[in-house]
């Protein structure tokens, strides 16, 4: 049996358990890697056309749903029987993002809630004698905590960042859902609209341009995370796999979640993860869905945190599970966020990468103090229409 993947973490720990199932089963399974998603997905291609493909890894969504429309892959319905059984505690984001037209293509092995994390350093707080972020905290909160850490020099630069806001997809999912908005309709052809997006880029505006709270990118001497890691910033937004790799080796990092836009409103996120396909030409569909199984189990996601190798799995039960609640106590209040998660939003046409590349692109003008939030509204609600408007992606295009 082969598995094609691209290398992580994640894929790391896969092989530490073929020996188990090889065990069990008698079968050998082997691994093909790949280092880049580019070319993983050129192999992927080229490996279905030659009919030499078995189980396929893919991160849960875009993916999923491309090979799927190109054939690459097949529905798992007929062998998980009964599928309520197999997918029982499985987040089901995770399964909706690999859900086309009714039928599971992927099950799921790992998946969380994106960049919902609101991860600080305990060392500011405390000189500042500041009380800690809390799951409860609202924006405001943020904003207000962020000011008070700040370190601004005479000449009115940054010596301490209170708070780095980050633009970049799809992490900047998390704070546009927070205000109750999507990139595009569900159905995935109508852009969002203008007036939808003011409300996020009004509040922006206010932290950047009004109270001078947040900095510019313009004015990061290095990368938001770079400079956390570096303790020259409070607080970041960021993922659970983020805060279990940092935490390894950061006694000062915290962690609560992102805070909401009023007291006891919604927090921001999205699903992210990793699941394995079964290829149109798997030879022996029977075995290579018990491998996925046997991967996406409850517990080894459990032994995939213990052994460093990503968060605990895609199953409610393993982040919530004594053994990772007591290592990180923010495990089981990321659980109940991924149990509730919605998928990346997926264009009909598939050309998620460009809406996200547009969204960098045309809302820098803003973030630089160039043009205002209803004219960044304004052009990214036009720029992704634009591409929603163009043809769907094939087989032969980069996904």
């Amino acid at each position: 049996m082969t598995v094609d993947a691209v290398e992580s973490g994640f894929t790391q720990f896969s092989r530490k358990l073929a020996p188990e199932f090889t065990e069990v089963t008698g079968t050998q399974v082997e691994f093909r890697l790949v280092s880049s998603r580019d070319e993983y997905l050129k192999s992927i291609s080229e490996r279905s056309a030659a009919g030499d493909l078995d189980i396929v890894e893919s991160p849960v969504g875009l993916m999923v749903k491309a090979w799927a429309r190109f054939g690459y892959i097949r529905p798992l319905d007929t062998y998980l029987n009964p599928l309520a059984d197999t997918t029982k505690g499985i987040f089901p984001g995770a399964l909706a993002a690999c859900t086309i037209s009714g039928l599971l293509y992927g099950l799921p092995y790992a998946a969380s809630p994106g960049e919902s994390l609101l991860l600080y350093n305990r060392r500011h707080f405390d000189a500042r004698q500041l009380a800690y972020p809390q799951n409860d905290w609202t924006l405001e909160d943020m904003a207000n905590a962020a000011d008070r850490l700040n370190v601004i020099d005479d000449s009115g630069h940054f010596k301490l960042y209170g708070y780095i806001p980050q633009y970049v997809m799809p992490g900047q999912l998390s704070m546009l859902r927070l205000f109750a908005s999507d990139l595009f309709s569900a159905e995935g052809n109508r852009a969002i609209q203008p007036e939808t997006l003011l409300s996020m880029l009004n509040w922006y505006q206010l932290q950047l341009g009004e109270r001078l709270v947040f900095p510019r990118p313009f004015e990061l001497p290095a990368g938001p995370f770079t400079l956390f890691s570096q303790s020259k910033a409070a607080m970041l937004r960021h993922s659970f796999g983020t805060y279990i790799t940092l935490a390894n080796e950061a006694e000062w990092l915290g962690a609560a979640l992102l805070p909401s836009l009023e007291t006891d409103g919604a927090h921001g996120s999205y699903i992210s993860g990793l699941a394995f396909c079964m290829a149109k030409s798997c030879p022996r569909p029977a075995i290579s869905i018990e491998w996925c199984k046997f991967v996406s189990s409850e517990a080894n996601g459990i032994r995939m945190l213990q052994q460093g190798c990503g968060a605990p799995g895609c199953r409610i039960g393993a982040w919530q599970a004594p053994a990772v609640v007591q290592k990180y106590p923010i495990s089981p209040h990321c659980a109940i966020l991924a149990n509730s998660a919605q998928p990346e939003p997926i264009p009909q046409n598939l050309r998620q990468r460009q809406v996200y590349n547009t969204w960098l692109t045309a809302s820098e003008p803003f973030w630089q103090a160039q043009i205002s939030a209803a004219e960044c509204a304004e052009t990214l609600s036009r720029s992704i229409q634009q591409i929603l408007d163009a043809p769907s992606l094939t087989n032969q295009d980069p996904i």
